[in-house]
């Protein structure tokens, strides 16, 4: 090999070698706003959950706990300590188990739901034991992604106020 062939060869594989590098450095930084931008999302929704009136728990589509807010304390007796972390299984009683399960299936079928899937009627399991009569929501946030979030009131308030309309 000559030594103009080696130089040639250098200058190719030292240009393979630095587009590389910026290549691998492009991707990082894209990856890096990308989680950026996905912590201020998470950031926002906690917040909005957090400052929520109305009993609001988010989760992933495996039903594992990410937030809890003081309504949803208030509600059902457990604390966010507690809560976070478990899956959404101890909040429904025996008799709402497959249902709950089919609801949680079908959703993740869905695409956006940004607005509410469904509005269902049933009951909560208090710390205490007690059943709390109540109608839920749920909605993916944000629209594509697998966290979902569930608003309920309490069954008695919603009936009031469908009353007085």
């Amino acid at each position: 090999m000559t030594m103009k062939n080696r130089n040639s060869l250098s200058w190719a594989l030292l240009s393979v070698g630095l587009l590389l590098v910026i290549a691998i450095a492009t991707f990082t930084v894209q990856m890096r706003e990308q989680q950026r931008l996905a912590l201020g999302q998470a950031m926002l929704i906690a917040a909005a959950i957090a400052e929520s009136d109305t009993a609001t728990i988010a989760a992933t589509s495996n039903g594992i706990i990410t937030d809890w807010n003081k309504a949803a304390e208030e509600m059902t007796g457990y604390r966010q300590e507690e809560a976070v972390g478990w899956g959404l299984n101890f909040l429904i009683p025996e008799k709402y188990q497959a249902s709950h399960h089919r609801g949680i299936e079908e959703a993740a079928k869905r695409e956006g739901l940004s607005k509410p899937v469904q509005i269902v009627r049933c009951s909560i399991l208090h710390k205490k034991g007690h059943e709390v009569p109540v109608v839920f929501s749920l909605r993916r946030i944000p629209a594509g992604s697998t966290r979902y979030v569930v608003q309920m009131d309490r069954a008695k308030d919603v009936l009031e106020i469908e009353m007085k309309n």
